[in-house]
């Protein structure tokens, strides 16, 4: 299992990513909407000082042209006292007289409105001018106040996507993936063909995260397959293998020629027999073709094989499956083992295999010829080995063979 030094979950990246770009992009409209705000609101006081104006003006052109000063200081000072929007109000007659009301620090930069005073019944009489001034603190204290509702609206708005961005985020790609990762960390050779299921996925319409889970399933199934058809190679190939095995240690213990076991099988087995309570009483056979050189200098070697052949075929079906068995002591002699069998038993064994050696009919040559074969036979006395046991059934064979060959011969 791959393992990261430094780890980040993409959906926690994802919002952290959607909430710095959201801020970004209210801090970027929120600008934009405030500069909006300052030019609405500089419209507005200049709209508001015109309406104010328009008002005052004809008040104090008539107060002007009746030379009531009394009245004409009671007007500006009625027009900053009465309107938070004017800062300060200048009023110049062209009789040289000035009036004023308010205060020139509450002005700032804000540029005056300046407004004409007629003759009272014309236009064209002009008796004087006033400036009237912004209050620039109320001026900026409103717009302030503007833009702080209108940041803290945007800044709400955000957050509040952010939070059903985030939610959303959890809860369609936050959890399928977290249980995605958790299955990917829990895969190991016995569960690696568990199938991935999500949960609450019943009524979501299929997307990319269905589309890897599909693909988990499409990988599980092809490994399987994969794994079943190896299963099967390595079956098929045992098989093969144990029959090989099988083969080759059959050569390896049988003689090609005869079909009975060969000389390394019974060196082996003998002894082993021979040290087995269970298989005494233990009775040796000892066969030999009589004339078998005559046969293969009369037809030749392949008419002898022949004959061995036959004659271990013989011998071999002659035996009991189970328990006896017959090797190919050398040339023409072959050895039959007879475990758990006496001598009289043994005896009737070496009579059948006699007669049936001599029933046995050849044609060499477009000449019928037949063969017959002598036996020794010898059970195990008390404190006989293997070897002594063989040389005493061999000297028996000697004896039948000196006696006029084709018979049995025993103590």
């Amino acid at each position: 299992m791959m393992r990261f030094p430094k780890f980040q979950s993409i959906t926690r990246l994802l919002i952290r990513k959607i909430v710095w770009l959201a801020m970004l992009g209210a801090l970027l409209v929120a600008a934009i909407n405030a500069y909006t705000v300052f030019l609405q609101s500089e419209d507005h006081l200049f709209d508001t000082m015109t309406t104010i104006g328009a008002v005052y003006v004809p008040q104090l052109a008539t107060s002007v042209w009746d030379i009531e000063p009394a009245n004409v200081a009671a007007t500006i000072n009625g027009m900053v006292e009465n309107n938070d929007n004017i800062g300060y109000v200048q009023l110049d007659l062209l009789s040289g007289y000035q009036f004023v009301a308010g205060q020139l620090s509450d002005v700032g930069r804000l540029p005056a409105k300046t407004f004409t005073l007629y003759e009272p019944g014309t236009t064209e009489h002009v008796i004087g001018s006033l400036k009237v001034y912004p209050n620039a603190k109320a001026f900026y204290q409103h717009l302030a106040f503007n833009l702080a509702t209108s940041l803290l609206g945007y800044v709400l708005l955000t957050f509040l996507i952010c939070q059903l961005v985030r939610w959303v985020l959890r809860q369609h790609l936050q959890k399928p993936l977290k249980e995605i990762a958790q299955f990917a960390q829990t895969l190991d050779a016995e569960r690696l063909l568990t199938p991935l299921r999500l949960s609450n996925r019943e009524n979501i319409t299929p997307n990319e995260i269905d589309l890897v889970v599909a693909g988990f399933d499409t990988l599980q199934t092809e490994l399987s397959r994969h794994i079943n058809h190896l299963d099967q190679m390595v079956a098929e190939r045992t098989t093969q293998l144990e029959a090989a095995l099988a083969s080759i240690q059959q050569l390896y213990i049988t003689d090609p020629l005869t079909g009975c076991y060969n000389r390394h099988y019974l060196n082996n087995q003998l002894e082993l027999i021979f040290a087995s309570q269970a298989q005494q009483p233990i009775s040796l056979i000892f066969c030999d073709i009589d004339f078998f050189k005559r046969i293969n200098d009369t037809f030749g070697h392949k008419a002898g094989d022949e004959v061995l052949n036959r004659c271990g075929q013989i011998l071999r079906e002659g035996l009991r499956t189970d328990s006896d068995w017959v090797a190919r002591f050398g040339g023409e002699e072959f050895l039959v083992v007879l475990p758990k069998t006496p001598l009289p038993e043994a005896l009737q064994v070496a009579e059948r295999l006699r007669l049936s050696i001599a029933a046995l009919s050849f044609d060499f040559r477009q000449q019928a010829y037949s063969i017959t074969a002598s036996f020794g036979v010898a059970q195990q006395l008390d404190a006989e080995n293997a070897t002594q046991l063989c040389e005493r059934a061999d000297q028996l064979l000697y004896r039948a063979k000196h006696n006029g060959r084709n018979q049995v011969c025993s103590d």
